[in-house]
C-alpha cells in the first residue's frame, strides 16, 4: 500500500467517526429536550405525547394552514395540549422534508396553535421581513400588504393573504399591530384562519423558551379583535 492510500483511509475513517459522534450527541440532546418537555408538561398538568400515534395525524387536523400542506415525510412529536382561558392550545414539534434528490432537506419547527370558537380571523400570513428573501412572498399569490397605520409593523414583517380588504380592516387599528413587534427579532411566522391562530418558531424551541413564548402568544391573541 502506498503512503497516499494509507493517509486517505485514515482521513476517511476519522471523518466517519466524527460523523457518528455528532449523530450520537445530537440524538442525546434531542432525547434530553424531550424528557425535559415531558417533565414540564407533567408539572403544569398538561397532556404530553412523545409522538403523534393517533389515526388523525396533526398535519391533517391542521391542514387549513399552508405550512402543513408542504413537503412529505411529515412527523409530529413532543405534543403538549392544555386548555387556557376560553381556548385550547396545542404545542408540538413538526418536521417535513421538502425538495427532491440532492436538494431535499428536512424542515423542523415548533408550533403553537390556539383555537377559540369565538374568533373569526381572515386568512393571513405574517413572517419577519428579510431583505433579499422573496420566495415566500409568492405563497399566497400576492405581494406584501402594507399597513399605513403602523410603519414599525410594516417595516418588521411581511403580511400576506388572499382577501386584502378584510386583512386591512383587521389591522386598521395601529394597536392591533403593535403586539406583534415583540417578535420582530425572532425567526418566526404567524398564520391565522377562522378560529385558529398559529405561531411557528423555525427550528426547535428550547425548553427555557417554552413557557415564556406560550404566554406571549396567548397575550398577543387576547389583544386581537374577535
Amino acid at each position: 500500500m502506498v503512503p497516499g492510500d494509507s493517509s486517505s483511509i485514515f482521513i476517511g475513517v476519522l471523518l466517519i467517526g466524527l460523523f457518528i459522534l455528532y449523530l450520537v450527541r445530537e440524538n442525546n440532546a434531542v432525547k434530553r429536550r424531550s424528557d425535559a418537555l415531558h417533565t414540564l408538561a407533567k408539572e403544569k398538568g398538561y397532556s404530553y405525547e412523545a409522538y403523534d400515534k393517533s389515526n388523525e395525524r396533526l398535519h391533517r387536523k391542521y391542514k387549513l394552514f399552508h405550512y402543513f400542506n408542504v413537503g412529505r415525510l411529515r412527523h409530529s412529536s413532543n405534543i403538549i395540549r392544555f386548555t387556557g382561558e376560553d381556548c385550547s392550545i396545542t404545542v408540538f414539534d413538526y418536521t417535513c422534508t421538502t425538495g427532491v434528490g440532492k436538494n431535499s432537506h428536512p424542515r423542523t419547527s415548533t408550533n403553537i396553535i390556539i383555537y377559540q370558537e369565538s374568533r373569526h380571523y381572515p386568512h393571513f400570513f405574517i413572517r419577519r421581513e428579510t431583505p433579499g428573501f422573496d420566495r415566500i412572498d409568492k405563497m399566497f399569490g400576492m405581494q406584501d400588504i402594507t399597513i399605513d397605520a403602523n410603519d414599525d409593523f410594516s417595516k418588521s414583517f411581511v403580511l400576506q393573504g388572499q382577501d386584502e380588504e378584510k386583512i386591512r380592516r383587521f389591522f386598521s387599528d395601529s394597536g392591533r399591530c403593535t403586539p406583534f413587534l415583540i417578535f420582530a427579532k425572532r425567526n418566526i411566522t404567524f398564520e391565522a384562519k377562522g378560529s385558529y391562530f398559529r405561531y411557528q418558531h423555525l427550528g426547535r424551541m428550547t425548553v427555557e423558551e417554552f413557557s415564556r413564548t406560550v404566554q406571549q402568544v396567548q397575550e398577543l391573541v387576547a389583544l386581537l379583535p374577535t
